[in-house]
């Protein structure tokens, strides 16, 4: 009988956290979808993004278990000690780190773990940390961080996990073309269809997602606001920088109510959007998109920029992909999002669902991911 495999989860935020939207979900729809068949132990931090105040766990820096996992919520003053330790235990088949440039998830875990000798036991998911617009961000750190990361070989003794053929492309363009690679899809979140909703104005844009440069909010209450018409334009998610959500609220005209919700739990954030007509994201980046899967999952149609691995979504209608450097293009599309008849939304709704349940073979998924934890 083949012994399931045991792995080791290296990752900045996780649940009750929620903040973090992707990187968050991404793991949990992991151990939701694969935890009767792999052992998952997660090491994590004591609380969300931004967060100051810990999450409301039983214990911190001991051992948990959480449905299909078991998990240490790890305190600053001890954390260095929990993943020390952890990456000394050889009962671990291998350890995967579910980011780049985090201080003790990635890096810490890296440099030491070349000191064990045990970098052959290590996958790492830049989770688009790597495309050109995520590497335009503090730019300065992360190119000296690869120039010592490529001077120490060590992305030669690691293997790597994209999420698609142009994460893929990213990281071989940095990294080179004889790294180990896997490219397997995120799994989505088990959601079911939303009940109609009527096209009727004014018509409800969505936003959800971090408020952030690489999200690109403020291009899309830009390109909105050039509409000139009353429209609703609702935003779920963490402010990263004050800044630059005041740059954004100054760029709304008098025709947008727009309404900032906050963070919201995954289950709460799916009821809410629910009621928006449309998805946008422009943004500059996004190996997967969790949010943009789950809006198509539902049946909301997205508008998304064609920096994510879902160009193809034009093909059977189930939304608009337009890119950045075309404004005038953002403009149109947004104009016949505004303008379409109830009948060809209802039929971009229902293309958007089908868009998914032909693209994602979640059987399929998991048995690469089986595989890639059996290595």
């Amino acid at each position: 009988m083949r012994l399931k495999p045991n792995v080791l989860i290296l990752t900045d935020w996780f649940s009750p956290g929620y903040k973090a939207g992707g990187p968050i979900q991404s793991v949990r729809n992991l151990i939701e979808h694969l935890g009767n068949d792999v052992d998952f132990t997660v090491i994590t931090g004591d609380c969300d993004l931004n967060d100051e105040k810990q999450y409301a766990v039983d214990c911190f820096d001991k051992w948990i278990d959480i449905d299909d996992c078991r998990v240490c919520y790890t305190s600053k003053l001890n954390r260095s000690r929990v993943i020390r330790r952890e990456l000394k235990n050889t009962q671990y088949t291998c350890i995967y780190l579910n980011s780049l440039f985090s201080k003790y998830f990635s890096l810490y875990p890296l440099f030491y773990g070349r000191k064990l000798g045990i970098l052959d036991k290590i996958i790492l998911a830049p989770r688009g940390m790597l495309g050109r617009g995520a590497l335009r961000l503090k730019p300065i750190k992360k190119k000296l961080f690869l120039a010592l990361f490529k001077f120490l070989k060590i992305h030669k003794s690691i293997a790597f996990h994209s999420t698609d053929s142009t994460e893929s492309m990213d990281i071989k363009t940095i990294l080179g073309s004889e790294i180990k690679l896997s490219e397997i899809f995120n799994l989505p979140a088990n959601l079911k269809p939303r009940s109609p909703t009527c096209h009727s104005k004014p018509i409800k844009f969505v936003f959800a997602s971090r408020v952030s440069t690489k999200k690109n909010l403020d291009f899309a209450i830009k390109t909105l606001s050039a509409l000139n018409q009353p429209i609703c334009l609702d935003i779920f998610g963490a402010i990263e920088e004050n800044s630059y959500w005041e740059t954004c609220k100054s760029l709304a005209s008098d025709k947008i109510r727009l309404t900032y919700h906050g963070s919201l739990k995954h289950t709460d954030l799916i009821d809410q959007i629910s009621n928006a007509h449309f998805f946008i994201l422009p943004t500059l980046n996004e190996n997967f998109g969790h949010a943009i899967v789950e809006s198509m999952s539902i049946g909301l149609p997205v508008i998304i920029s064609d920096q994510t691995p879902w160009s193809d979504i034009e093909n059977i209608g189930a939304g608009r992909v337009v890119p950045l450097i075309d404004s005038e293009k953002w403009l149109d599309v947004l104009k016949e999002c505004v303008s379409m008849s109830d009948e060809e939304y209802q039929v971009m709704c229902q293309n958007s669902i089908r868009f998914v349940q032909h693209r994602i073979n979640i059987n399929e998924i998991c048995m690469i991911y089986r595989k890639l934890f059996h290595a």
